[in-house]
């Protein structure tokens, strides 16, 4: 007999799924239990899935649905089951089946504070369950709420617990110890003693983990974004002159750089400015449902016809953004999942981003690109180091369809180990 049969599965999802690459690695997750083990009970537990259901629609996926508040409480909204045969799925101009869902989810039972196990349970009429994923994340400032849902996962989960690839933010590290916060790092790595097998995206991670605070239970996987591989058809694309540009203002607040915001502002107008001449037309765009970073950047562009060659395209989920930035010809990106998802269509991207937050490191790492020719340091930006940079953007777009090759070649090659964290938990349930 199957020992995996008719499991309870608990996944959880840090953070809210208004990150539309947060919300495509929940999608994936449950995606990938409903293939290996289809069998499974699956519960998906994330913050605000009432206000932000909308982002899966157009997908299916077969999980129930429990709403988690951002520091560890619960909240049970109405059993909505996305079934892969069933009546119940988000479809595109389906309107009647989406209000359902949107109501059904909007239903709650008060809140009760996770901490109480006993009552948490017996309140909100969840059992225990047999296994738990726990979703991808970063671990950086402002990460303590992970460790409260650690325990969230630890107390709700009688059996193994694994952890989706995560990735160590070497900057983030360093200021936590700056600002001697050094009780957040210790409960943090204390926390991770609570899986029975951490994955992360890649060797850098790995490395912080392994080497410098020697935690033995790590292995690499593959973000489990690249699940959106699947969306992929050669025989459906067909690649429009577009390059999308997804402008990020976060980083430097978050890591006191605010003063060299202006120096990556006025280097993405360059940018712009340089493509428009070339022919190419421009499209903004944002991977978080919001416009701050945008409208920072077109306050600074002066030129009228400039702006008539920009367009503004807001993808509201995950199958939007798949397909904007899938038919572009290039995505400069300031989301890692914003790259991850133009790779899994074989798009070109390069990702500006903090070298020291590691995490798209290790997704280059991960599927064997030559990291130098995909990214550029968001901290290192200067006026005279901008020809620099734009040759590493022109190299994309000159020799285009080679890099379609070559991104499709390693990802086939790497895919696979998408599979590990749910590979593993079947395995710890049968043995």
């Amino acid at each position: 007999m199957n020992n995996n049969s008719n499991k309870s599965i608990l996944i959880i999802g840090p953070v809210s799924p208004k990150g539309i690459g947060d919300a495509s690695q929940y999608y994936s997750s449950v995606n990938m239990c409903n293939e290996l083990a289809p069998h499974w009970n699956l519960t998906l537990m994330i913050p605000d899935i009432s206000n932000y259901v909308s982002v899966f629609k157009g997908l299916t996926f077969r999980t129930e649905l429990i709403e988690q508040g951002d520091v560890g409480y619960l909240r049970l909204g109405g059993y909505i089951r996305y079934q892969q045969k069933g009546n119940v799925q988000l479809k595109h101009n389906d309107d009647n089946i989406f209000t359902k869902i949107i109501s059904n989810i909007s239903s709650y039972i008060p809140l009760f504070p996770i901490v109480d196990t006993e009552l948490a349970v017996k309140r909100l009429k969840i059992k225990k369950f047999d296994g738990g994923i726990f979703g991808g994340h970063t671990f950086t400032l402002g990460a303590a709420h992970y460790i409260v849902k650690y325990n969230v996962i630890d107390k709700l989960v009688s059996g193994p617990k694994i952890l989706s690839p995560i990735s160590i933010s070497k900057i983030g590290l360093n200021k936590l110890s700056k600002y001697m916060y050094h009780n957040i790092i210790y409960n943090f790595i204390k926390s991770l003693t609570k899986f029975d097998k951490i994955f992360v995206r890649g060797k850098y991670s790995y490395n912080i983990l392994t080497e410098y605070y020697q935690i033995n239970n790590v292995e690499k996987g593959l973000d489990t974004g690249f699940c959106l591989r699947k969306l992929y058809n050669k025989n459906n694309i067909f690649r429009n002159n577009d390059i999308v540009i997804i402008p990020r203002r976060g980083f430097f607040y978050s890591y006191n750089k605010s003063n060299l915001y202006k120096n990556y502002l006025k280097f993405l107008i360059k940018l712009i400015n340089n493509f428009i001449k070339k022919g190419y037309k421009i499209v903004l765009s944002n991977q978080a449902m919001e416009m701050s970073s945008i409208n920072d950047l077109l306050s600074l562009i002066k030129e009228k016809k400039l702006l008539d060659n920009i367009q503004i395209s807001i993808p509201n989920n995950i199958i939007e953004s798949y397909y904007l930035l899938s038919k572009s010809k290039l995505v400069i990106t300031s989301y890692m999942h914003g790259g991850i998802t133009a790779f899994c269509s074989n798009t070109p991207c390069v990702f500006i981003m903090p070298k020291e937050d590691t995490k798209v490191l290790d997704i280059l790492e991960s599927i064997k690109l030559n990291i130098p020719e995909f990214f550029i340091d968001i901290f290192s930006i200067k006026d005279d180091n901008y020809h620099l940079h734009l040759n590493i953007i022109t190299n994309l777009l000159e020799n285009n369809l080679r890099y379609n090759n070559i991104i499709s070649n390693n990802i086939e090659k790497e895919y696979k180990k998408i599979y590990k964290p749910t590979t593993y938990l079947k395995k710890m349930l049968n043995s």
